[in-house]
């Protein structure tokens, strides 16, 4: 966190976007480029990307730095990368993917540093210490299971007194299950899905490979935050602290978010007036 003249602000939540606004800018100019000789196009522009990862991940905000491989590898697919390029950087990163977790799950994370261990721990088994590491994940089940079908109604829940401490940021959504219920929280989980799928659709049918590629990332960018967090607190992945969209308390998350929706009505709106044209 930055504090600047007394508010506090979080810097990743900014460079997630920018990250797309970067790479979309870059490759959107290299379009030749990236056909002819994909690496020579992209090395540097990736190398400043992976250069902000390595920061999140020294900070340490691992779950940012996840979000910032994703956006990065989803612009670059929707750049015009060919299918060889394409099977090899995601073969590559599932088998990433697939080596750390197993290496893990192998060691009980334990090389890793305390921070991080902790959130392992509580992950691959919360109930063997559901009075420390596991404290958070054990509640958030609990208000998910007291939420029942309709739910206990508006503010009525029972672990947001005091029982799950971050039930205003990563946990918002137990509570929602909790006092809404799960019918209407597949409800809300459907809005965004929804939303999500009208960002996507923009950006395939933009003719800008600029707009094309900002629709994906931000597309990519929503749709990501949603699963990582939903993942965290049903115990599917370890929690990352990755808010959830427009829930989570969160002036720069909400403001990023926000800014992020205006492009996209912007682009929509410039690809309509540029079809009018083109039928007139």
């Amino acid at each position: 966190w930055l504090s600047i003249a007394g508010f506090s602000v979080q810097p990743a939540e900014y460079l997630k976007f920018i990250v797309v606004w970067f790479l979309a800018m870059t490759l959107s100019y290299r379009q030749k480029g990236i056909q002819q000789d994909f690496l020579k196009t992209v090395w540097r522009p990736i190398g400043i990307v992976l250069v902000y990862t390595a920061i999140l991940g020294f900070y340490p905000d691992f779950g940012n730095a996840v979000i910032v491989v994703l956006l990065a590898f989803t612009v670059l697919l929707s750049s015009g990368l060919n299918y060889l390029y394409t099977l090899i950087l995601g073969g590559a990163g599932i088998i990433a993917s697939g080596l750390i977790i197993f290496v893990v799950r192998l060691t009980g994370g334990k090389f890793l540093p305390a921070y991080i261990y902790s959130r392992f721990a509580s992950y691959l088994n919360p109930f063997a210490d559901e009075y420390n590491t596991g404290h958070q994940m054990v509640n958030g089940y609990y208000a998910m299971f007291n939420g029942g079908l309709f739910g206990r109604g508006l503010g009525n829940s029972i672990q947001k007194r005091g029982f799950l401490n971050e039930a205003h940021t990563d946990y918002i959504f137990s509570i929602v299950m909790e006092e809404l219920g799960l019918i209407p929280s597949i409800i809300i989980l459907g809005i965004l899905f929804y939303m999500v799928g009208r960002i996507f659709l923009i950006g395939i049918r933009s003719r800008d490979p600029f707009n094309s590629m900002m629709c994906t990332g931000i597309g990519m960018l929503f749709l990501s935050q949603i699963f990582i967090n939903l993942g965290g607190i049903t115990g599917i992945i370890p929690l990352t602290g990755i808010t959830f969209p427009f829930l989570s308390q969160g002036g720069s998350s909400l403001l990023m978010l926000s800014i992020c929706i205006g492009f996209v009505l912007n682009i929509s709106a410039e690809e309509k007036r540029k079809e009018y044209s083109l039928n007139d």
